[in-house]
Parts: structure tokens; sequence; C-alpha cells
């Protein structure tokens, strides 16, 4: 008996060691692994929340744009709640394959997705159904055209100023003057305004504008965003995608998901022909420019979405 007693302690004891050194090398080694190869990105967590039957939002813009557009009902479909999973020990062929899933996934379907401007490079997606049709007066922003300023009409203006991140706004040696979208609505009084259409296509300083803008708070107000996303930094070249890595693919994806985090969900998307390649991994034709066309959650109520919203199945593939 005694025997026993001791063998169960010794047991106790040398399991107790052994799960606290598999939490120091979780801790130390796993915990690394983690941070550099796992991503899981839940689409539309809170989406039946939003959609509840108050839905109910504390934003004073939101609620004065419900309060002078009452518009017919329909015309949105909620058709996304994928989930998205990049295993902890996923190949380089995994990576990329559910990083270009992801951007080619919708979240909603827009009855009237019209493109404004160029049929191809130029042109933007805006998704016309209620509440997000474009009315008189509208505002919009849109950056990425050119630095000279003049009036294209009297209600079209054009300003030299860049969209940046603050760290562009420390830069001493561009040609370019920038300001972070907060510092713009600001100058503008705009601060407190509904902006009926965001677009920018800024040459890779979206990866560094975007967290900006989910910092200073400043999309709440913004209907609709349309920008274009790259994967290198201009001129492209050819053999681009043997210098990417998984965590350049991960890091884009979770720059990506902070806007789903903030309400908005993708409508639309279009790749670049522009931009082709073909991957040295998977060997597929992969562009490394895509145009991202989001709506802002928060002005939808349920009278905007079709009866079949939120009936398709988790991991639902279309």
């Amino acid at each position: 008996m005694i025997w026993v007693k001791r063998h169960l302690r010794l047991t106790f004891v040398g399991l107790f060691l052994f799960l606290v050194c598999y939490m120091v090398y979780e801790r130390v080694f796993g915990a690394r692994k983690i941070k550099h190869s796992d991503r899981y990105i839940s689409l539309l967590k809170q989406d039946l929340a939003r959609f509840g039957a108050q839905n109910q939002t504390e934003n004073p813009v939101v609620l004065n744009f419900r309060r002078k557009n009452s518009e017919k009902p329909g015309g949105l479909t909620i058709i996304n709640n994928k989930q998205y999973v990049i295993p902890r020990n996923a190949s380089y062929a995994d990576v990329e394959n559910e990083f270009f899933r992801y951007v080619e996934d919708k979240d909603v379907l827009c009855a009237n997705d019209v493109r404004l401007g160029a049929q191809h490079d130029g042109g933007w997606n805006v998704c016309m159904s209620p509440p997000f049709k474009l009315k008189h007066p509208c505002l919009v922003y849109s950056f990425g055209i050119r630095k000279t300023e003049y009036n294209r009409t009297d209600k079209i203006h054009f300003k030299p100023y860049g969209l940046g991140s603050r760290r562009d706004m420390k830069t001493t040696d561009s040609s370019w003057t920038y300001k972070t979208l907060y510092q713009h609505l600001k100058d503008e009084s705009h601060l407190k305004s509904t902006i009926d259409y965001l677009k920018f296509d800024i040459e890779y300083k979206e990866w560094d504008v975007i967290p900006n803008l989910i910092q200073d708070n400043v999309l709440s107000n913004v209907k609709q965003i349309g920008f274009e996303f790259h994967l290198q930094v201009p001129p492209l070249t050819v053999d681009w995608d043997q210098g990417v890595s998984e965590m350049d693919f991960i890091e884009k994806l979770k720059i990506l998901d902070s806007l789903y985090e903030v309400g908005f969900r993708k409508f639309n998307y279009r790749l670049n022909p522009f931009c082709m390649y073909k991957s040295v991994v998977t060997e597929k034709s992969r562009s490394k420019c895509y145009e991202m066309h989001f709506v802002n959650l928060d002005f939808i109520e349920t009278k905007h979405l079709e009866k079949d919203s939120f009936t398709h199945e988790q991991g639902d593939v279309r």
C-alpha cells in the first residue's frame, strides 16, 4: 500500500513537471509559432446582433441619416458566414490559397451594384441599393488621382494633399503633403458628416493607412469604402512572389480583417489584370493588385435585407 501511494505521488509529481515544462516550451516556442503562423478569421461575428429587432446604434450621424432616409425594403443579402483558418503548420501554399480565397469571397450581395467611371482599370463599384444609393447632395472623398489643385465642377474640388498615415506626416523628403483622414475631415469640417463614399488608391500605403483609420475611429460615418491594395511596393516585378513571405500574407489578412471588426463587409472585388503573375509555389495565376469594395453594416436596417439573408450554412461555398 505504501509502495502504491509513493508510486502515485511520483506519478503526479512527474505529470506536474511535464505540464510545467510544456507550458514553458509553448510560451517560448509555441507562442512564437502561433504569432507568426496561425490566423483565425471569423466573418460576420456580430451581424445577427447588428440586425436584431431593435438594431440600435449610438452613432448620431447614422441615426440622423436613418431619420432623413426612408428607403424601400430589400436589395441586400448577407451571403457569407464562412470561417477562414490558417493552421499552425500551414505550408506556404496553404497560406497563399487562403489569402486569395479570403479576398475573393463576397459577404454581401448588392442587387444594384454599379461600376462608375471607367469600366476597367480606374472605375469603382458602388452599391446603389438602399440605404447606400448616392443621392444629391452626396459627399465623396477620393485619394490617388493627382496632386494639382483645381475645380472640375462647382461640386468637385481637387486639392494637393495625399492620404497618409501618421508616419507619412513625419516624412520630410516627400514631394507630397500628407494628411490623415481625420485631419482631412477636420480641416473640411466633415467630422460629423455622413461620408457617402471613401475611395483611395495610394500604391501600397493602404497597409499603413487602414490601421490609422481604425485607430482614429473615422470610419463610423463612412457608408462605403473602395480601395485598391497592392502586394508589393510599385513598380511591380515579374518575380515578385519569390520575395513575399507567409507573414506578408498573414499580416495583410489581419489588416483587412480589422475592417470587418468595425462593421464593414465586402460586396465586390476586382483583380487588376495589369498586375498578373504566376505563383512559383502553387503555379496559379494571381494578381498583385485587387480593388476591394465594402459597405458599412451600421447604416443597414432589417428592412434593407432580402428575406434569405443568414440562411446560408457556415462553410457554404458559393
